[in-house]
């Protein structure tokens, strides 16, 4: 008898502490990384226990470690299956399996409720004004650029084959700036994760751009100690942008707010 009252103390002991540490893991937000080692433990818990006589009902703890052990993995299905076994091997209800039931229940439930989103404060707010300003300021650029057009003239067109194109790129790249950067304005309002993703690539491309129409344009200018100087002044301007929208991007990139915030597909 007391052989038999020191292995179901053991079990009990075992199932316990499987229960303790399945829990920590799950509040520590590692189960994931602990199911194979915790399954593990629980098939040589059932491989020793499972079929010792004299536990008679206490085997009822398997099944119940099993069930909340799926719970954790986030099968529900089979986390009741589990847990009804327990019961059925137990002989009546226990406060485990109702405790089971209520979680599953309570996250059904609140699955159907809409998220409570985090709010659009301290760096992300700044940058949606820093993004709001950026349209503004394109705004002025596309409707002021379409002056530089009166200076094509077709001796200057013969001199210079490919400043056509360049200037309507840079009529161009203004408007585009206006539609992305209000795109991913409206997108972070909305939670979505795209904003993340496109403000990314805008801000990106911006740094590019300023560079791409800077070599070109000194480059085409390179005789013309007149026009390099013009170039010069204009894309002072240019590039105090280059460093924010460098230093922008790796805010989308890295920040957990970012992450936590845009949380919408």
């Amino acid at each position: 008898m007391e052989i038999t009252s020191n292995s179901n103390n053991m079990y009990n002991l075992h199932i316990r502490k499987l229960l303790t540490d399945m829990q920590a893991s799950y509040d520590a937000g590692t189960i994931d990384n602990n199911v194979l080692n915790f399954q593990d433990r629980l098939d040589k818990l059932a491989a020793t226990y499972q079929n010792n006589d004299s536990l008679g009902k206490l085997r009822y703890k398997l099944y119940e470690a099993q069930a909340y052990l799926h719970y954790f993995k986030g099968d529900n299905s089979l986390a009741l299956k589990f847990i009804d076994e327990a019961v059925k091997i137990r002989g009546e209800t226990f406060k485990g399996a109702v405790n089971l039931e209520d979680f599953i229940s309570n996250k059904r439930h609140n699955s159907n409720v809409p998220p409570k989103h985090l709010p659009i404060d301290g760096w992300l707010a700044f940058l949606v004004f820093c993004l709001g300003v950026g349209v503004l300021y394109n705004i002025y650029q596309s409707f002021t650029g379409w002056g530089n057009f009166s200076l094509l003239t077709p001796a200057v067109n013969a001199v210079y084959p490919g400043l056509y194109s360049l200037t309507v790129a840079e009529q161009i790249a203004p408007i585009l700036a206006v539609i992305f950067g209000i795109a991913v304005i409206i997108l972070i309002f909305q939670r979505k994760k795209l904003a993340r993703t496109l403000g990314i690539i805008f801000l990106i491309c911006t740094v590019l751009w300023t560079g791409i129409d800077y070599s070109i344009a000194t480059n085409m200018f390179a005789n013309n100690t007149a026009a390099q100087n013009a170039i010069n002044s204009g894309s002072a301007s240019e590039f105090r942008l280059v460093i924010p929208a460098i230093l922008w991007s790796c805010y989308l990139i890295f920040s957990k707010k970012v992450k936590r915030v845009l949380v919408i597909k």
